[in-house]
């Protein structure tokens, strides 16, 4: 059986076994710590994930995302409380204009259906793009701090 273990960024253990993951506290007195020393296993240290990897794995809510544009002034304190209900942002259509007949239609389905949104999904990063927002606002907007 496959063992493998890394630290994380709270200093506990990421411990990997046969494809199934639990997290360890480094604690002498816990037994899967003591075991996990005794049998020798390697432990990684932590590497701090990049930009990239951050900016991949990070999603808010809809309703967070929404007040983000508003805050940033991508939109109308009106335009968000409709958007969080899934309605598709008047002062959008323009970006609407910009996409073929499907893109189009994909991308009202998924912003009326979606929870939560993704920080590198490409319907944000055209987004930014139309709206001037730059990576760092982007960030900001999904509570990335670099």
């Amino acid at each position: 059986m496959s063992i493998s273990a890394k630290y994380t960024s709270s200093g506990a253990i990421l411990v990997v076994i046969g494809g199934v993951e639990t997290t360890i506290p480094v604690d002498l007195s816990n037994h899967d710590y003591a075991a996990l020393i005794d049998a020798g296993v390697d432990i990684a240290d932590y590497e701090q994930p990049t930009l990239d990897q951050i900016r991949a794995s990070t999603s808010i809510d809809r309703a967070a995302f929404c007040n983000g544009l508003a805050d940033a002034g991508v939109i109308t304190d009106a335009e968000a409380i409709a958007a969080a209900r899934g309605e598709w942002p008047s002062s959008f259509a323009g970006f609407l204009d910009y996409l073929n007949a499907t893109q189009s239609r994909d991308a009202q389905i998924t912003w009326a259906s979606c929870v939560t949104v993704q920080r590198n999904h490409e319907f944000v990063i055209t987004l930014a793009w139309w709206t001037n927002l730059s990576d760092e606002q982007v960030d900001a907007l999904f509570g990335i701090k670099i």
